[in-house]
């Protein structure tokens, strides 16, 4: 993995975990490269003590965007997987919130549930959420 898309992943990860803090959630994170297959760099979202999830590698965060919609999934798969935690939740309907990023368009948490709506970008849940 290049440092330069290891940084674009670490970014991200700055704004994900902004996300995770506005939550009430303490858990602090990372992203470490641990190799590659097949000619494809993998790296791992993990919470600060080392446990993580396999399932992420992703394309090593070729944009912006596609780091950041890659970690916000990395961290939620983690979560899921490792603390059997549902996150982030929509305040509204007490259901698990979606990162979505059609294309064009910048990653944000959406809830599914009836019609669907937007909740907030990714790294921004701060806002709903003012100290």
């Amino acid at each position: 993995m290049t440092a330069q898309a290891l940084g674009r992943l670490k970014d991200a990860l700055v704004l994900v975990q902004d996300d995770v803090f506005a939550s009430g959630l303490s858990f602090r994170l990372a992203v470490r490269s641990v190799g590659s297959f097949r000619e494809r760099s993998i790296y791992h979202v993990t919470l600060e003590d080392g446990r993580f999830y396999g399932g992420v590698s992703g394309r090593e965060g070729e944009t912006e965007e596609d780091a950041l919609a890659e970690v916000a999934e990395g961290v939620q798969d983690l979560f899921a997987e490792v603390l059997n935690i549902a996150w982030p939740d929509c305040a509204v309907h007490n259901r698990g919130l979606h990162m979505h990023c059609p294309a064009g368009s910048s990653p944000a948490w959406w809830c599914y549930f009836g019609e669907g709506h937007l909740v907030a970008p990714v790294g921004e849940l701060s806002a709903l959420n003012p100290s």
